[in-house]
């Protein structure tokens, strides 16, 4: 190591298990939330067994477990649909106890559009 930088952080290896998540595309969605705001650049998705590996540093593992656990939730009494069509609402503080939060919206498909028009006066 060169004098001045700064020692690079381990890397490490893990395994995540998917148990309410259950279609290939929210299985994708969960995983590109996790990879976004965990920072993590390298993972893969198993969908038969419905598990997601990622390498990352201790840090950014905590954050993509803690998303996981967020995330990855029962629906009651729904059927499956992606998230991109579920209202859902997340904060996500950072793990490492600054005072940043991130809040996702995933809002629900309106269906058509309508022209909202002035009345007349």
């Amino acid at each position: 190591m060169a004098s001045g930088q700064a020692p690079a952080e381990q890397t490490l290896d893990r395994v995540f298990y998917f148990t309410h998540t259950e279609t290939p595309q929210n299985l994708q969605e969960v995983t590109n939330i996790i990879r976004a705001m965990a920072d993590i650049q390298q993972s893969s998705i198993d969908q038969a067994k419905k598990n997601l590996a990622l390498r990352g540093t201790p840090g950014q593992l905590v954050v993509a477990e803690w998303l996981l656990n967020e995330i990855d939730k029962p629906v009651s009494g729904q059927p499956a649909t992606p998230l991109s069509q579920s209202p859902i609402t997340h904060d996500f503080r950072d793990a490492r106890g600054r005072d940043e939060v991130v809040r996702v919206f995933t809002l629900t498909n309106p269906g058509p559009r309508r022209a909202f028009r002035k009345s007349p006066t």
